[in-house]
């Protein structure tokens, strides 16, 4: 989550030799969410049937797939779809974990969740209403704890089904990255279209941060689906958002104490030298 599964999805769907599901997060297999009445609305399968429907416009592509982020710290999502595609291929993209988790808070932000400073959301965790609280009851911090997460599909899986690739190969050349993936997948690997361009689902503020909080945000959730909003916010990024500023020094310091210990284990268990995340 917040680590380029967007890019990665859109680039992925270029290829004429793959389909994605139209649905880009489905999260059929985190068994551990408690269905809510929104669900259906907001893109979110449960139905085996309904999760089947997302696949009926392929046409015999050689790789076929989705791209739920949930998956990744879902506890139970990796043995639910081993039991049900045992020879998946996993992609797993990871980024800076305090990065992540900042990008976590932006987006919280410009949905309306939360108000709070960065620091405060660190701190209060777990709240009333905390998106992805059936994960942990501090998501921001547990979602970027990867080590865990990224062993339980390697245990599942066996190396051999699962990639894992970091967010930094995707800023700095994303055409190899890219190349690597489609020879993962079985697909032609020199397929390059212009969209590796364009990096999408970027993290961003409102301009007009009172009158976004009390009264554009708040109409928009009432009149219009949550699939909508997020099409009409791209359309009007340029407009209407402003780059949101980089993750404030001292916060960074405090999460680095938090994920060193488990930066160090990731490093030693995907074989990449992590050492930049620790400055």
């Amino acid at each position: 989550m917040k680590s380029g599964t967007t890019s990665l999805y859109q680039y992925l769907n270029a290829h004429p030799q793959a389909f994605l599901s139209p649905i880009k997060e489905p999260q059929y297999f985190c068994k551990e969410r408690t269905p809510q009445p929104s669900d259906r609305a907001n893109g979110i399968t449960v139905d085996w049937e309904d999760y089947l429907r997302l696949f009926e416009r392929d046409r015999d592509e050689v790789a076929i797939g989705e791209a739920s982020a949930g998956y990744l710290c879902s506890r139970s999502a990796a043995y639910e779809i081993h039991r049900t595609f045992p020879n998946a291929r996993i992609l797993i993209i990871l980024r800076d974990p305090a990065e992540r988790a900042y990008s976590q808070y932006l987006t919280e932000w410009r949905w309306n969740y939360n108000h709070a400073s960065f620091r405060e959301s660190l701190i209060y965790d777990g709240a009333p209403g905390e998106p992805l609280a059936w994960v942990a009851s501090r998501p921001h911090i547990a979602i970027s704890l990867y080590h865990d997460q990224v062993k339980r599909y390697l245990d599942t899986f066996g190396p051999d089904q699962v990639r894992v690739y970091l967010y930094d190969d995707l800023k700095r050349d994303v055409d190899s990255l890219m190349s690597d993936v489609y020879g993962f997948l079985g697909l032609e690997r020199r397929f390059g279209p212009k969209s590796f361009e364009v990096r999408f689902n970027r993290s961003a503020k409102p301009h007009f941060v009172t009158l976004d909080r009390f009264l554009i945000e708040p109409l928009s959730r009432r009149v219009l689906t949550r699939k909508t909003r997020a099409r009409l916010r791209e359309r009007l990024r340029k407009i209407y958002y402003r780059q949101a500023r980089p993750i404030n020094p001292e916060d960074r310091s405090y999460l680095i104490g938090i994920f060193r210990d488990d930066i160090l284990k990731l490093q030693d268990l995907i074989h990449r030298d992590l050492a930049h995340w620790l400055r």
